[in-house]
């Protein structure tokens, strides 16, 4: 009887350990990459000598007590990350065009507004896919300026 007490406080202990790094640091929401025929956001340079085509950037959102985190992390073709970048999202769930034609599947096209380091970009979903693209959409960017990410 001891020893299975013992074991549930184990268990207890290491499940209290977890729950507290995940309110610390976040939580993993989601991953995605961007498509390979995006641009990059902003915020990333590559390095002289690297071009496009020859890394890739994975895009990943954290769930915080203190709102959403989104990290970038920019590798080149053998997995080395040359660059990384966090950020805050600036709406609380994607939003979609106004005049979005009703289309299926529903809630595509959608639009995550992102700062970081005081630049914003907006990355576009198409699908539900775990694909994004950075959007210069002048139709996107005006409706984010008129009435915000609702």
């Amino acid at each position: 009887m001891v020893k299975m007490f013992l074991g549930v406080k184990r268990l207890v202990l290491i499940a209290g350990v977890c729950i507290f790094a995940c309110v610390v640091s976040g939580c993993l929401e989601s991953s995605f990459r961007m498509a390979s025929e995006s641009r990059l956001p902003k915020w990333l340079t590559l390095p002289a000598g690297v071009e496009r085509a020859d890394v890739s950037l994975t895009v990943s959102y954290y769930t915080t007590l203190w709102g959403n985190s989104v990290q970038f992390r920019l590798q080149d073709k053998n997995k080395q990350t040359i660059q990384k970048a966090s950020g805050k999202g600036r709406c609380l769930k994607p939003f979609q065009l106004s005049n979005s034609p009703g289309r299926l599947p529903h809630y595509y096209p959608n639009y995550d507004v992102i700062t970081v380091d005081g630049i914003t970009e907006i990355l576009e979903q198409r699908r539900p896919e775990d694909v994004l693209y950075v959007t210069d959409d002048p139709i996107v960017w005006k409706q984010y300026r008129t009435v915000g990410c609702g």
